[in-house]
């Protein structure tokens, strides 16, 4: 096989060497699950490897938002011999542990001694060829994956993305040994929440709102930056760096000559019925009945900021008959209340010595409603006749409204998408990340300007990984910078935007 990092063990060739000639290989896999790596380097064993990470579109195809990154993928295919990735071969030294769910990094170190991380995330397969070459397939997901549980937070005052985003993460017990890299956000929300969504949706949502960028790094990192991040270009390339492909996208795939941003102002209305239960349930003695309850005003969904604790007589009642013309049993009733964004759980526990008839059940609470939904609109020419849409929930603000409007109305005239291939050129290859930033110019396909890496593959075209080539789309670089909005000159604007 191949170099990888050494010969197996890391330590068998200190990083601080004379640089090799060719590409080494190291992945990390934590197989005892104890949150560390133990130094085994299972890329020796490796005999061909693909990573993709990313995103493939700017816009969603019905013009319906941005598209987000995609979960990242890696497709191994280790030599298998000796029965190592086998998880019933008790004489395994990584037996009981092989399966999915554990822990891997990716690193190459490059001829010039460079070190960098290629991807991080979680096995989520292992699977065997029964057939005589003795391989086993091996499947990796990045943190994208673990980014789809769904999360519940109640409803917060004055938050900005950086601190919901923290939440998210905090809430579904987001790796330390990923972290995070946020910047602070630009917009500050009156009131955010999340009930019963996924942190995914729920992050991309809340980025694209201030026109941000949120992408999980090469290191595992999930990383913020907002739209007025200072960025610089990691490198020029010209056409010299892509003779192994250069691709750019059709000018009717991208255009849109129609904008439209929807804005959501919310406001409190205080002091409100905000559910009510319709049923009369029996409570045996000593029995607790659990109820989640779904805040609606209006009979739209709606946050609540508080609820109040329900009282007694006012807000439940009980009684020995489920007309209520019994006895009265309220006191032997006892609530528990649990909050979440748009819902409540309820645990009602009947204290007494006999059934009691939940009679009267409901809450009250001062909501954040967003009655009077509007938008802001523009297009220019009528050659191809598309429009964007962005609606979020999260855009509350016409000023802000207006701004994007212009902004993303001038971004979808037309300029150039790329697809670009690289091989031999290890340093860039592999020194470049989603969201890097990189001067291009090719000057027979009319392409000149900054662009941002917006998806990556690489893949191995030997046995070795000696030799890989990568691919990067690219996307215009959204100039946004200080406390205003610039636009590039490649469009022709000059006008500037205050936020």
């Amino acid at each position: 096989m191949g170099a990888r990092y050494g010969t197996v063990k890391y330590g068998s060739t200190t990083y601080g060497a004379s640089p090799p000639s060719d590409l080494a290989w190291g992945l990390d896999i934590d197989w005892d699950n104890d949150g560390k790596w133990s130094g085994d380097n299972d890329a020796w064993k490796l005999s061909a490897l693909s990573i993709e990470r990313g995103r493939k579109f700017w816009v969603k195809a019905s013009g319906n938002g941005f598209e987000t990154q995609e979960i990242g993928r890696l497709d191994g295919l280790w030599e298998n011999n000796d029965g190592r990735y086998d998880p019933y071969n008790t004489l395994s030294p990584l037996y009981p542990n092989i399966e999915p769910g554990r822990l891997f990094r990716l690193r190459v170190r490059t001829p010039a001694g460079n070190i960098y991380h290629v991807m991080t995330g979680m096995i989520s397969d292992i699977r065997p060829d029964s057939s005589r070459a003795k391989r086993a397939r091996v499947t990796g997901e990045d943190g994208i994956r673990f980014l789809r549980q769904n999360v519940s937070i109640a409803v917060q005052e004055g938050y900005r993305t950086d601190e919901a985003i923290t939440d998210m993460l905090a809430s579904i017990g987001w790796p330390a040994t990923w972290g995070s890299d946020l910047d602070i956000g630009v917009d500050v929300r009156p009131y955010w929440w999340v009930d019963g969504r996924s942190a995914y949706s729920e992050i991309f949502d809340l980025v694209n709102s201030e026109l941000g960028q949120f992408y999980l790094a090469a290191d595992g990192k999930a990383t913020f930056r907002n739209r007025n991040a200072a960025e610089s270009s990691a490198a020029a390339l010209d056409g010299t760096n892509f003779r192994a492909g250069i691709e750019v996208a059709r000018p009717w795939e991208i255009v849109r000559n129609a904008v439209r941003v929807w804005v959501r102002p919310r406001v409190l209305v205080s002091a409100v019925e905000i559910w009510r239960y319709q049923e009369f349930p029996a409570l045996a003695a000593g029995a607790t009945l659990e109820i989640w309850a779904d805040f609606t005003y209006n009979n739209n969904s709606v946050p609540a900021k508080t609820v109040t604790t329900p009282a007694a007589t006012t807000d439940y009642t009980a009684n020995s008959q489920s007309d209520g013309l019994g006895t009265d049993l309220t006191a032997d009733i006892s609530i528990t209340m649990t909050t979440f964004g748009k819902s409540a759980k309820l645990e009602i526990k009947n204290n007494g010595a006999g059934t009691a008839y939940l009679t009267l059940m409901k809450l009250r609470g001062d909501v954040i409603d967003s009655p009077n939904a509007t938008y802001q609109e523009k297009s220019s020419g009528t050659s191809i006749n598309q429009t964007f849409t962005l609606d979020l929930p999260w855009i509350q603000s016409t000023t802000v409204a207006v701004a994007f409007v212009d902004f993303l109305l001038l971004y979808l005239s037309g300029r150039a998408f790329v697809r670009v291939k690289l091989v031999n050129q290890p340093d860039v290859q592999f020194g470049m990340d989603l969201n890097s930033l990189v001067d291009v110019s090719v000057a027979d396909l009319g392409i000149a300007g900054t662009y941002r890496i917006a998806w990556i593959k690489h893949r191995w075209l030997n046995r070795t990984g000696y030799l890989v080539e990568t691919e990067w789309l690219l996307e215009p670089h959204l100039s946004l910078s200080g406390s205003y909005w610039t636009f590039p000159t490649e469009i022709g604007v000059s006008s500037t935007y205050g936020v």
